[in-house]
């Protein structure tokens, strides 16, 4: 089940891809095809989230569906009326980009624990900085690819999630996907992905200070860390908009897309 899950993972992608270069009307069945997979592929994620009591991001799975099902029936709209959204295309890019490059990291163990450890390392470096002991375990690869930092009371590992990799490539498959300025594009890019490393380095020394001075680790990593990264990336999100207008007005694009006529407008 995990092979075929990664299959159409992996294919639904490529076929967003493929649709994002894609000029003629053609291209957009391949993005229908990939935001069809791409959702599926989804669904089957929430049971994990839901049984480590991850919320939250149970529900964004299950609403992935709809969303690229919504997406895909836009697509269909513009094949049949031979029409090229500049926001859709520019969803399927977006998509594509971030996507290949994150599940490249995450379904590929050599890469995954290479990310891993430079986060790992970092952190530590960080809290010896300010006089601590800590160091790294070995790499432990079940229930999921993570190392221990120890000491730590809780048993603090560092997995994927930790890196950061998420934000990053939201991110930079926004600015690649993106018809702009490159100088512009390169200013975004400078302005996000280097902070988004160190505050996310900052936010896992914190939660590792946290635990060593008695905080509930739950609390912290779930409510405070999320928190204020969420904060963090709003914050980003508008100098990037300020930094490439063409970024915010896509995404406009894409909630407005609800007013777009239907397929028999003259009704």
């Amino acid at each position: 089940m995990v092979q075929l899950l990664n299959i159409m993972l992996f294919t639904g992608l490529i076929l967003l891809g493929v649709g994002y270069f894609v000029k003629r009307k053609e291209g957009k069945i391949f993005n229908i095809t990939g935001y069809v997979l791409f959702g599926i592929y989804w669904i089957f994620q929430a049971p994990y989230f839901l049984k480590i009591a991850d919320t939250i991001n149970a529900v964004f799975c299950m609403l992935a569906l709809p969303f690229f099902l919504y997406m895909a029936y836009h697509d269909f709209v513009s094949f049949k009326k031979n029409e090229d959204p500049r926001c859709l295309r520019f969803l399927a890019g977006w998509v594509f980009f971030a996507g290949f490059v994150y599940f490249l990291v995450e379904k590929i163990p050599f890469l995954t624990v290479s990310m891993i450890k430079i986060c790992s390392q970092q952190t530590v470096w960080l809290l010896n900085l300010f006089g601590h002991n800590y160091s790294l375990g070995d790499v432990a690869y079940y229930p999921e690819i993570c190392i221990p930092i120890v000491p730590t009371n809780e048993g603090i590992s560092i997995i994927l999630a930790c890196t950061g990799i998420q934000s990053i490539m939201i991110f930079l498959g926004a600015f690649i996907a993106v018809k702009a300025n490159l100088k512009r594009k390169i200013y975004a890019f400078l302005a996000t992905v280097p902070v988004i490393w160190v505050l996310n380095i900052i936010r896992n020394a914190g939660i590792i200070y946290g635990d060593s001075i008695g905080f509930d680790v739950h609390i912290t990593h779930n409510y405070i860390g999320k928190a204020g990264s969420l904060i963090a990336l709003i914050v980003l999100a508008w100098v990037v908009f300020r930094i490439l207008p063409e970024l915010y007005d896509n995404i406009i694009g894409l909630m407005d897309l609800y007013k777009r006529k239907a397929l028999n407008p003259e009704r």
